[in-house]
């Protein structure tokens, strides 16, 4: 009843590099609709720092704050939580499954000793932030701020084991006014009685720029995302790409387009594709000729 189209072909003017992390992406969508996906690769995550604190990004699409819970220790900070899937009732069924469900603990460490009484975590569209300055006294690790060829290496790493985004070529029937990287977001598609619900990890998307639309019969769901490094700060961990979402449905007749319905909350575009009603048996009266 509603299918995606494809995971896109290599897009036009890619580099060697987005070239290889484009397929291992592919890759990892594979493996990850089979249940390859653990509680260690989720959430993927990015780590800033300068001389005098770090700064973690994490996406947790769908969560709220009061499932997180963050403890630091030394260099060492863990964050713990858990994301329940969607209740399905009696009859119901997932016609596809690709986000990530249960409980987690991601552990990192940042390059120098943390203040925990000066730590500030905020949420905000789904990515946890965390502000960990350096304790009084405490000195950073010689080389992480260096433009080392293993730290480069290190972040080249962490891009290809990024299980959460997957790359896809920009789609020229929709016209952008800026060229960014395009990421096809992880969907779960549940077909109920009267409706089908989508769920797509969207997190930093701007709720006001969600943008769906729906041509003859392919829907297009997008969003943007206004995220920009930090000042003065060099990123040492890279588990997440940045840039906008977009991907692709193929929906059938059997869709109310007229109803279809989207909302946007903690990083997820919740979208309701009502099912339209049957036509109805029409009897037609034949007139006899006078």
């Amino acid at each position: 009843m509603l299918w995606s189209e494809g995971f896109g072909t290599l897009g036009r003017g890619l580099d060697t590099w987005t070239e290889l992390e484009r397929m291992q992406n592919e890759m990892n969508r594979l493996f990850a609709r089979l249940g390859s996906e653990t509680p260690q690769d989720f959430p993927t995550v990015n780590v800033w720092a300068n001389e005098e604190k770090a700064l973690v990004t994490a996406e947790l699409p769908g969560l709220t704050p009061d499932a997180i819970e963050i403890s630091v220790s030394g260099k060492t900070l863990t964050i713990r939580g858990s994301r329940e899937p969607a209740k399905v009732g009696e009859g119901e069924s997932y016609h596809r499954q690709e986000r990530w469900y249960g409980s987690f603990t991601k552990v990192l460490e940042v390059p120098f000793p943390v203040d925990p009484a000066k730590v500030e975590a905020r949420f905000s569209k789904g990515v946890l932030s965390i502000s960990l300055p350096m304790l009084e006294g405490g000195q950073a690790e010689k080389d992480y701020g260096q433009d080392s060829e293993s730290i480069r290496r290190s972040i080249m790493a962490e891009r290809t084991k990024d299980l959460q985004k997957k790359e896809t070529e920009n789609v020229d029937r929709i016209e952008r006014t800026r060229s960014v990287r395009l990421y096809a977001p992880n969907v779960d598609i549940i077909e109920r009685e009267n409706d089908i619900l989508l769920l797509a990890d969207m997190p930093a998307a701007d709720e006001s720029s969600i943008d769906v639309t729906l041509e003859k019969n392919v829907l297009i769901i997008y969003g943007k995302v206004n995220v920009q490094p930090p000042e003065n700060m060099r990123l040492i961990q890279a588990g997440y790409g940045i840039g906008d979402y977009e991907r692709s449905f193929t929906l059938s007749d059997e869709i109310d387009r007229e109803k279809i319905k989207a909302t946007m909350k903690n990083g997820v575009l919740n979208l309701l594709l009502p099912k339209a009603a049957p036509l109805k048996t029409k009897k037609i009266t034949v007139e006899a000729e006078a």
